[in-house]
């Protein structure tokens, strides 16, 4: 519980230490119990937090490993509730962050039978959020109805976590539809509800993604997109996200080169992509790479 608050408050390292702990000190029999007494077991929501800092803090391939273990593990043990909460908070949130919508689609399907069987309005909600994700990487309109019934049935049950995410997702839709208003509307609304809860971990993110928005609404929007491009790598590396930061050095860096500041754009995004040591094959850095390919050419 520790960890999943350290979590939220962008504070990888320690809550990465923790689950560690909370993994190592669980015994399978001793502990399984506990998802009867407590609702969930403990061991798969320190694995889902363990796959989240991993990512976070720059190890894309063993928070995608950490997932799929999580889900072995779940499966083995067939309890609904915690079924859930490892596709919906673990396995759905880190394939979205690692940007695999085929993974996050058969997931998210996958949460949606379970909560329909079982009445499980959470699930419901996010799942529906979740698949209008990665239905949108394609079809931007059919995501989008599935992320507003999503938001709608999160709404009707007050389910506040994760809504700046949540927003954030409907936001960059809107965006890639050509219906900038409402991406400008929306990604408003997620920085308020930051304020509602402890959301610092998607901080970063955001900033990186109303820059983004406000290119794409305006190309000569340039000023405000790099003042929030250079926040958002702030904000991620004083929580050590590298991943993050590497999203941002890398929108920052292309807007750079569009301005004539190649060896500006190269200095500030070569150190970075030189700093992972796994995840080459990912979208973030092969994105990267061509980039500073393009860029060096």
């Amino acid at each position: 519980m520790l960890a999943l608050a350290l979590c939220y408050e962008g504070r990888f390292r320690e809550a990465l230490a923790l689950t560690g702990k909370a993994l190592d000190t669980y015994d399978p029999t001793i502990h399984r119990d506990m998802l009867h007494r407590f609702g969930q077991d403990p061991r798969a929501t320190a694995a889902n937090y363990k796959a989240w800092t991993l990512w976070h803090l720059g190890f894309p391939d063993q928070a995608a490993s950490a997932i799929e273990a999580n889900l072995r593990w779940v499966r083995e043990l067939n309890h609904t509730n915690t079924t859930g909460i490892a596709l919906c908070y673990g396995a759905t949130l880190v394939n979205i962050w690692l940007r695999r919508p085929d993974q996050v689609e058969r997931v998210a399907r996958e949460a949606l039978q379970l909560a329909d069987e079982m009445s499980l309005a959470l699930w419901h909600a996010w799942g529906l959020i979740h698949l209008g994700w990665a239905l949108s990487q394609e079809d931007a309109p059919a995501g989008l109805r599935e992320i507003e019934a999503g938001l709608r049935e999160a709404r009707q049950i007050s389910a506040g976590r994760l809504e700046p995410l949540h927003l954030s997702i409907a936001a960059d839709a809107y965006s890639r539809a050509g219906r900038h208003g409402d991406a400008e509307a929306r990604i408003a609304k997620a920085f308020a509800s930051l304020a509602d809860g402890q959301h610092l971990a998607f901080t970063a993110e955001l900033h990186r993604m109303r820059g983004a928005i406000g290119l794409r609404a305006a190309g000569h929007a340039c000023g405000e997109a790099e003042t929030d491009f250079r926040q958002a790598m702030e904000i991620a590396r004083e929580q050590k996200a590298l991943s993050l930061e590497l999203r941002a050095a890398r929108d920052l860096a292309r807007l750079l080169a569009e301005v004539g500041e190649r060896q500006q754009a190269t200095d500030l995004l070569a150190p970075l992509y030189d700093a992972f040591t796994e995840g080459f094959e990912t979208s973030d850095l092969k994105e990267a790479r061509a980039l500073l390919d393009e860029l060096q050419a």
